[in-house]
């Protein structure tokens, strides 16, 4: 008795333990991972995007694209943005697993597209990161509007 007691006990314990992981609901894009909630995602996304901007600048070549992703999820590149840079990195890493082919394509044929339409095809058109994101739960974020205008978020 006293062992099947025990059983459970043990049972019950791992359920708890397993209960307490926070599992968020899709979005709209179908390769993020449960969890990681969609905002984050998206500003993961958009943090990526623009860090990579900022050290390519001009540069296309495969080589300055691959030079640059290099240490790309480094936590303490995302001290800025909205999320702590732990978490960041996490969906940093999520989103390069899932892109980092994409994402070098994306950024050597950007040649004639600004900063916001690279973001945009990358954030919002090939990964669906930054799609039905409700930006009010994004920290720092209190309105409904996203931080791309292209894609105007629609009311529900």
């Amino acid at each position: 008795m006293q062992h099947v007691i025990l059983k459970l006990l043990i049972f019950g314990l791992i359920c708890l333990s397993l209960g307490k992981k926070e599992i968020h609901p899709d979005t709209h894009a179908e390769k993020k991972p449960r969890y990681l909630s969609g905002e984050l995602y998206c500003n993961a996304c958009q943090g990526m995007i623009g860090e990579l901007l900022i050290k390519l600048r001009h540069r296309t070549k495969h080589s300055d694209i691959i030079d640059a992703m290099d240490d790309l999820c480094d936590m303490w590149k995302f001290a800025k943005y909205d999320y702590p840079p732990p978490e960041m990195k996490r969906g940093c890493e999520a989103i390069l697993g899932q892109f980092s082919e994409e994402l070098e394509n994306a950024l050597m044929n950007r040649n004639n597209m600004s900063d916001k339409d690279v973001e945009t095809y990358f954030c919002f058109e090939l990964t669906k990161a930054c799609l039905e994101v409700w930006w009010e739960k994004i920290p720092g974020e209190g309105d409904y509007v996203p931080k791309n205008p292209h894609y105007p978020r629609n009311e529900i």
